[in-house]
């Protein structure tokens, strides 16, 4: 127990600079008006289903690049590895 939340804690430190990079970080989420498109797609990287680009599935497996087992507790060093090397894996 408890070995996932450094692995959400990195889902939300990069989804936050990724609303910040393409929405500015004064932007917030009103209930009076439509999220922008960005917001949609941003959230869709981090959909808690295999095929999503930064699920806790993918940065799970991740972690065996940094000999880290699934289920095993990961470091803030180790998943942002792990993050970046998800992101540099989509770029190409």
């Amino acid at each position: 127990a408890g070995w996932g939340c450094m692995l959400r804690s990195g889902q939300m430190m990069l989804a936050q600079a990724l609303l910040h990079h393409h929405l500015r970080r004064d932007w917030r989420l009103r209930p009076d008006a439509p999220p922008p498109r960005w917001y949609g797609l941003i959230l869709k990287l981090f959909e808690d289903d295999p095929s999503a680009m930064f699920s806790i599935h993918k940065i799970a497996q991740g972690g065996v690049q940094c000999q880290r087992q699934v289920g095993q507790w990961f470091g803030p060093d180790t998943v942002c590895r792990v993050l970046k090397n998800i992101w540099t894996a989509q770029e190409g």
